[in-house]
């Protein structure tokens, strides 16, 4: 998006499409594909296009958009967001920002609304695990999870992994 307006901007200083164009380090096809995909969007579906590509997409070597298995020249397209956590964030940022209820953000970021709610629950002594995971990876650099969920049972840890 933020594109997109670097080259409206240039073509209202009077430069050509392709100097514009160029001067943003993308293809003339890249740009004339965003600017159908994104050009008319309303300031709603920007900030919801912006929270979702922020670094919480994972990308997908498939492609994942219209055309899977098909990527672009510039890169394969954004996968799903990868954690409930960041989803949550997400539909929190977008409800904060544009004022709009949480049931319609999470239908447009696709977060079911019981797992938006939903408050994670964290052991009390889960800090203390991983510093013992950690310590024991380090003194045992070759040893894999199986091995290092033994040790931690034989000091009187309670893990989810069964060897």
């Amino acid at each position: 998006m933020a594109k997109l307006r670097q080259v409206e901007v240039l073509l209202a200083q009077g430069k050509s499409a392709v100097e514009a164009v160029r001067r943003i380090g993308v293809t003339e096809q890249t740009y004339y594909r965003w600017r159908s995909e994104y050009g008319g969007a309303e300031a709603g579906r920007g900030e919801a296009a912006e929270c979702a590509g922020s670094g919480e997409r994972q990308a997908s070597p498939g492609g994942g958009g219209p055309h899977p298995g098909k990527a672009g020249a510039e890169g394969s397209r954004l996968g799903k967001l990868v954690s409930a956590a960041r989803r949550r964030g997400c539909v929190e940022h977008v409800t904060g920002k544009l004022g709009v209820s949480e049931r319609f953000a999470c239908r447009v970021l696709g977060q079911h609304r019981s797992v938006q709610r939903k408050v994670p629950r964290v052991a009390d002594d889960e800090a203390a695990l991983t510093e013992n995971i950690i310590s024991l990876a380090r003194r045992y650099g070759r040893y894999g999870y199986r091995q290092i969920t033994a040790l931690l049972r034989a000091e009187g840890w309670s893990c989810n992994h069964m060897a």
